[in-house]
């Protein structure tokens, strides 16, 4: 499901449980915040009491079968996941659609929790999470951006 790779630092990783509201599947490499309750949600591109990326995917359906898919709707009580909260260099594809990064751009996360170079029009709240090491580039010749991830409180 992608290129999620950490290639240094990324050691301190924090389980949280997922808000029962986020019915969302996610890849790993997805930005995640932590809300006002100290539950996990998709990053929505503002403020958040903590903000970390995801190492594990989400899967919200599955193919038991030829014709059988079993949904699952929802986060079923106490459902965890983790996400790492040091600072790391990772190598990432979750980047929002129609954005290049070359080194040096600073990174934000979108109203999707994936990486852009803008803060997606959310302005001052936008959370930088970090520093473009890499050029990367979504949609056709998709390439995963390497970046400075740095933990925003």
């Amino acid at each position: 499901m992608g290129t999620f790779n950490v290639k240094h630092g990324g050691i301190i990783r924090k389980s949280f449980v997922i808000s029962a509201s986020e019915t969302n599947a996610w890849s790993k490499g997805r930005v995640m915040r932590m809300d006002a309750s100290g539950q996990l949600n998709i990053h929505n591109g503002g403020a958040a009491l903590l903000t970390g990326i995801t190492g594990e995917n989400r899967v919200l359906s599955t193919n038991v079968g030829p014709t059988v898919t079993l949904n699952k709707i929802g986060a079923p009580n106490g459902e965890q996941a983790s996400i790492i909260i040091d600072e790391a260099v990772i190598v990432d594809d979750q980047i929002r659609s129609g954005i290049n990064f070359e080194a040096g751009d600073v990174v934000y996360t979108d109203t999707a929790g994936r990486l852009t170079t803008s803060g997606n029009g959310t302005g001052s709240n936008a959370p930088t999470i970090g520093i473009a090491l890499s050029q990367g580039r979504s949609g056709d010749g998709a390439r995963p951006v390497e970046f400075f991830f740095s933990v925003s409180y």
